[in-house]
């Protein structure tokens, strides 16, 4: 999880974050890609 959350951190564009997120989380309500995008920053900075 942790992995895909550094891709999306390391992304040259906007374009290309967003991509990602579709390929990934597009059965996602775009509320609940949000919250867990939010979840995944939060777990992932304390991770480190």
């Amino acid at each position: 999880m942790c992995d895909l959350h550094e891709k999306m951190r390391n992304a040259k564009t906007p374009e290309e974050r967003s991509a990602m997120l579709d390929q990934h989380m597009r059965h996602m309500a775009p509320e609940m890609r949000q919250r867990h995008l939010e979840m995944m920053e939060q777990h992932c900075s304390s991770a480190r």
